[in-house]
C-alpha cells in the first residue's frame, strides 16, 4: 500500500482544516544539525531512498499524497527485501520503514488521529502509535512522522538510539543535496534502475550511491559511486557503464564526445564513480516510475 494511503488517509481532511489554524515551523533535521534518519536506518542489504520534496513535488505527491507533500521537506525510506534472491525487486517483495521530516507538529498529528476512526491507538513500553491492520504510524519527534509495516516501536527506538550504522558524512551530504538519492550497503538485489546492472554485479558491491540533480533550467543529471569488492570487479563495472552509456547515446543519435566521456567516468582502485551523466526526461520518468511502483508502501 502506498504511503499516500497510509499517512495521507491518517491526516486526510483533518489536515486540510487544521493546517489553516497553525503556523508553519518548517523544521527538519539536516546533516549540519546532527545525525539524520538515513544514518539511523541504513543496514546491510537494505535499500535507502531519500527525496527532497520541494525539488520533486510530483514524485512526492505520488508517494505520500498532496496534503502530506505540501508539508514534507524530506522523505527517507528504508526498503527491506523479503527475499534477497528476487530480482528486480517489486513492491510486494519488500517491507519498509519511512520517515517524513517537515511541518508536522504533534498537536496537528494528534488532532488528526483523534478524528480518524480507522486507526487503533496502541502502546508498547511507553511508545504510543496507531495501527491499521498491516502498518503502524506515529510521531518520531518534533516535526517527524514515522510509518512502518514491521514495527513502529522498533523504528522509534532506533531513531532515539545514540547509535547509528552509517558513518560516511560525504555520502550523506551528497544524498541530502540531491533531488532523489539512493544508497545501499552490500546490496544483494535492487529494483530496476534502467542502467543494465545485473544482480550478480550488485552482489559484488560493498556500497552503492546514486544522486539525481536538476539544473535551474530543469535539465537532469546523475552522479554515482560503486564501491566494488575488488579492483577486478571495478574494472568490469566501469567497462559495463561506459558501454551502456555509449549505446544509449548512439540509440538517441547523439554524437560521441570521447573527451567528455573520459572525464565523466573515473576509477580509483575498487571504486567506480561518474558525474554529470545527462538524464533525458524519458529516462528520468522511467526511473521515477520504477521508484514509485517499487515503493508502494
Amino acid at each position: 500500500m502506498k504511503i499516500s494511503k497510509l499517512i495521507g488517509y491518517v491526516i486526510g481532511s483533518a489536515l486540510v482544516s487544521l493546517m489553516l489554524i497553525g503556523c508553519r515551523s518548517s523544521l527538519f533535521v539536516s546533516p549540519e544539525s546532527g545525525i539524520v534518519p538515513l544514518q539511523k536506518l541504513a543496514g546491510a542489504g537494505n535499500i535507502m531512498l531519500i527525496m527532497d520534496v520541494p525539488k520533486q513535488p510530483e514524485l512526492a505527491r505520488s508517494l505520500v499524497g498532496k496534503e502530506i507533500a505540501s508539508r514534507a521537506k524530506k522523505i527517507t525510506v528504508e526498503l527491506i527485501p523479503d527475499d534477497r534472491d528476487v530480482f528486480p525487486l517489486q513492491s510486494a517483495d519488500t517491507r519498509y520503514n519511512a520517515v517524513l521530516e517537515g511541518d508536522f507538529p504533534s498537536w496537528l498529528f494528534s488532532s488528526a488521529m483523534n478524528v480518524s476512526g480507522r486507526f487503533t491507538k496502541k502502546k508498547d513500553s511507553g511508545i504510543t502509535f496507531y495501527r491499521d491492520g498491516s502498518f503502524d504510524v506515529g510521531l518520531l519527534g518534533s516535526n517527524m512522522i514515522g510509518a512502518s509495516d514491521t514495527s513502529f516501536p522498533d523504528l522509534k527506538r532506533k531513531m532515539e538510539s545514540s547509535d547509528y550504522s552509517f558513518y560516511n558524512d560525504v555520502a550523506v551530504l551528497k544524498l541530502y543535496a540531491s533531488d532523489l538519492g539512493l544508497m545501499a550497503m552490500e546490496p544483494t538485489t535492487m529494483f530496476d534502475l534502467g542502467m543494465g546492472i545485473t544482480q550478480p554485479m550488485y552482489q559484488k558491491m560493498d556500497f552503492l550511491l546514486l544522486c539525481i540533480h536538476s539544473s535551474a533550467e530543469g535539465a537532469k543529471s546523475v552522479e554515482g559511486e560503486f564501491d566494488m569488492k575488488s579492483q577486478e570487479y571495478a574494472d568490469t563495472m566501469l567497462k559495463a557503464l561506459k558501454t551502456g552509456y555509449v549505446a544509449m547515446l548512439r540509440k538517441q543519435g547523439e554524437k560521441l564526445d570521447f573527451s567528455a566521456l573520459r572525464e565523466m567516468f573515473a576509477q580509483d582502485g575498487s571504486v567506480v564513480s561518474f558525474h554529470d551523466m545527462p538524464l533525458s526526461e524519458e529516462q528520468f520518468t522511467q526511473l521515477t516510475d520504477s521508484v514509485a511502483s517499487s515503493v508502494k508502501i
